[in-house]
């Protein structure tokens, strides 16, 4: 019931009903309350005030019985002798009141009713209780342990007694907590309960009502459906034959204008389906209304909706599962009522050219939703990345294969010359020879990176174990990771598949990849080389737990000339980049600063599959 309109009217108009008469009921509970207390407050002054007359005075009883000299504890006895009987008398026409008198001069209560115990006879020693000796005044207040009562709390009024313009003492009347209270509850219940009857019968009348209006409104709308005009059955609320009425002139109105929208939304739906760009229309909460056949397609590629499970979900729940932040996308700022032209962006490692338009409604002019175009252009702009790289890399190439020629032929020369030299020379100058030579060495080794950049080059292959390859160099890498105190790895797959390899440049970028692993690892790190099998061919996997790659960085560093050491050339990533390249291969980088960093090198096996 409470899923429809009149179920949550009902519910509404029953709880406010029933939080007035929760609030009536608090305030009568309150109201009760202070009642009780008042009403007990003003018996107690009553009492107090009644021994009040009733006394003449504590000094002329004194005298009358010829205690003038004695003791005070003497003087006490006389006192209650005399005042005991009517404290008695007073307290039977006031049950459960306790009452009596206090002497000033004697400083302690005199007579004590409804009981006395000779231990009662003492000085007051609440707190508080003798504050009347300085304003003249009665007090009412509440004493937490009471003597009369047990110990039990009690509401006590004391009343000063004035003789002569002197206050002598005060007479006073109390009552324990616990019957004021009991009273009140008993108060309570009788308030409640009225109230609760007339709650009870207010719903019940609430819900006859409800369930008759509920009733013609079921059969109104049984009629809207069923294109009924019989306007009798609703003659005892003539309210709603209005609506009736201009529900069935609408509803002819309604067919034609429905039937010529169908024809033009079918003809607007297909030309969107066969449009190549993806297209979405969203509402003005960021709901999803409609979306063509693309769009549908592209979010199948990452999301299990159907077309039909897309449609009503929010573009923000999807961005948030495809990890994109929403706030940072041109979809925030169409719903903000924001037009895009052409712009370029980039979203799930793909490049799209986006535009949207925001939605207006005709009449009130109030923003209504956007409609969204994705142009997935990513083929054009990698194709754009290529070629601008092939040709750098091309001119870098054809600059690098004539230079290192040119550099070549001298290098030689030296390098003969400094040999023969070397073999007529003195120990010390035998040292600077050495160094001559290794510098040459290592000026030799720029030459030929230099030369594996040209883009022409050709690279002769034949069919190779990886796996022997690997094995063939460990001695060297092992006594590269020894001197710089790492631990080498080696996880070779078993039965590796043949491809077709050529063994010196698979050993370059080998070395390369790992002497950089190295060169990042501190003392103490370690450095993984695997192989795996793949589908369609084998992976070499090289990996280290050195400082890793900032991320800024990572797309640069097979760039020739990037570089992040001092001394570098830049060219080791890139020559191992154009050598995979080269064996028809791909090879990827991931890393995190801290953690380290993993090279993984795909080569197909396409000819030679075991």
């Amino acid at each position: 019931m409470l899923k429809s309109r009149f179920g949550k009217l009902f519910f509404c108009t029953v709880s406010m009903l029933t939080l007035l008469m929760m609030v009536a009921d608090y305030s009568d509970v309150k109201d009760e309350c202070n009642l009780q207390y008042l009403n007990r407050e003003r018996e107690l002054m009553q009492v107090a005030t009644r021994l009040n007359d009733e006394l003449s005075s504590f000094d002329q009883i004194v005298r009358e019985n010829n205690a003038e000299n004695l003791d005070a504890d003497t003087q006490t006895q006389v006192l209650n002798r005399n005042l005991q009987l009517t404290v008695m008398k007073i307290s039977e026409e006031h049950p459960n009141v306790g009452l009596g008198y206090y002497s000033r001069k004697l400083d302690r209560n005199v007579a004590l009713g409804p009981r006395l115990e000779t231990g009662f006879l003492k000085k007051i020693t609440a707190p508080g209780a003798l504050e009347i000796y300085q304003t003249g005044n009665p007090k009412t207040f509440i004493i937490e342990e009471s003597i009369l009562w047990d110990g039990k709390p009690i509401l006590a009024v004391h009343y000063p007694i004035k003789r002569n313009g002197e206050i002598i003492g005060h007479s006073f009347a109390n009552a324990k907590i616990e019957d004021i209270e009991a009273a009140y509850r008993s108060g309570v219940v009788t308030r409640v309960s009225r109230m609760g009857l007339v709650w009870l019968i207010t719903v019940i009348f609430i819900s006859v009502m409800f369930y008759r209006i509920r009733q013609v409104v079921a059969g109104i709308i049984r009629r809207i459906e069923n294109e009924e005009d019989d306007y009798s059955q609703i003659a005892d609320f003539p309210e709603f034959l209005p609506i009736l009425k201009t529900v069935t002139k609408l509803r002819g109105k309604i067919r034609s204008d429905h039937h010529r929208l169908m024809e033009s939304n079918s003809k607007l739906f297909k030309l969107m389906d066969i449009c190549p760009l993806s297209i979405l229309e969203l509402d003005k909460a960021g709901n999803i209304v409609s979306l063509n056949e693309p769009m549908v397609a592209f979010y199948k590629n990452y999301l299990p909706y159907s077309k039909d499970e897309l449609i009503g979900k929010s573009i923000r729940t999807l961005s948030s599962e495809l990890g994109i932040n929403f706030e940072e996308s041109f979809i925030a700022r169409l719903l903000n009522g924001q037009e895009i032209r052409n712009e370029l962006v980039e979203r799930l490692k793909r490049y799209w050219m986006v535009n949207g338009i925001p939605i207006y409604h005709h009449e009130t002019n109030e923003f209504a939703g956007c409609y969204a175009f994705y142009q997935d252009i990513t083929q054009w702009e990698n194709f754009k990345s290529e070629m601008a790289r092939l040709e750098s890399l091309n001119a870098i190439g054809e600059t690098a294969g004539s230079v290192a020629h040119e550099l070549r032929n001298p290098a030689t020369t030296i390098k003969g010359f400094v040999q023969l030299m070397s073999l007529k020379c003195n120990e010390q100058q035998g040292k600077y020879f050495a160094i001559i030579l290794e510098e040459l060495e290592r000026m030799n080794n720029i030459i030929e990176d230099f030369l594996s950049l040209a883009r022409h080059r050709f690279i002769a292959k034949s069919p190779n174990d990886l796996n022997q390859i690997l094995q063939g160099i460990y001695p060297l890498l092992l006594a590269d990771a020894t001197k710089n105190d790492i631990e080498l790895h080696y996880n070779l797959c078993d039965a590796i598949k043949m491809i077709e390899l050529n063994p010196k440049e698979m050993r370059q970028v080998i070395l390369n990849i790992v002497r950089n692993g190295i060169e990042a690892t501190p003392r103490k790190g370690h450095l993984y080389i695997s192989t795996i099998n793949v589908p369609k061919g084998i992976e070499l996997i090289i990996s280290d737990t050195g400082s890793g790659i900032p991320e800024d960085s990572l797309a640069c560093i097979f760039e020739p000339f990037y570089t992040s050491k001092k001394s570098g050339t830049g060219l080791g990533l890139a020559v191992c980049k154009n050598i995979v390249e080269a064996h028809r291969g791909k090879i990827k980088v991931a890393s995190k600063v801290g953690q380290g960093t993993t090279f993984t090198i795909f080569f197909p096996n396409d000819l030679f599959e075991q």
